[in-house]
């Protein structure tokens, strides 16, 4: 009984995260500063997404649709490299979701955040990730602009988030408006 719920969060999550891993490579692919570095990353958002309905199992979700494109993609990086990188996918974004409920004090519940509350909790998601990622990185050894790369990682990571979410809030609000008729 418990893993079919389970499932039908984890599943989707994964496929959803790869799916938009692939159209961010395929849109804006050529905007890459180096391999995995770029101006606009909109996975950033849809682990946003996931870790707010879903907190656990859509870490899990994230955590197995990176794996998935390390497998399917394969990677400049050594397998530990990679692996620890899709661990942070999943990771950060529920530590992030800690910090907002702790020392934010924010809700984090997508159909009462305010477009304020939006934009800081995505700061809070983005900047923690962008920094995991790049702290990974630097130790082994694979960021050879630490900076830059950080600047950019949470760039690419701001903009994604917030094309994703207010997307995602417009079709929320515009389906809530087609429902009430």
């Amino acid at each position: 009984m418990f893993f079919r719920p389970v499932a039908l969060m984890v599943a989707p999550t994964a496929l959803v995260y790869a799916a938009l891993y692939v159209l961010n490579d395929y849109l804006f692919g050529s905007l890459w500063f180096s391999p995995g570095v770029g101006w606009v990353f909109l996975p950033n958002g849809l682990r946003l997404i996931a870790i707010l309905l879903f907190e656990e199992w859509g870490a899990l979700g994230i955590i197995v649709g990176s794996l998935a494109m390390v497998g399917v993609q394969g990677s400049e990086a050594d397998s530990g490299t990679a692996i620890g990188a899709a661990l942070i996918n999943g990771l950060a974004p529920l530590a992030a979701r800690q910090v907002c409920l702790g020392l934010a004090q924010l809700d984090v519940h997508l159909q009462t955040l305010t477009a304020t509350g939006l934009l800081r909790v995505t700061l809070i998601f983005s900047s923690l990730s962008a920094a995991l990622h790049q702290c990974w990185f630097a130790w082994r050894g694979s960021s050879e602009h630490f900076f830059a790369q950080l600047l950019l990682t949470l760039t690419a990571n701001m903009v994604g988030a917030m094309l994703v979410l207010y997307t995602f809030k417009f079709v929320l609000h515009f389906s809530e408006r087609l429902r009430k008729g």
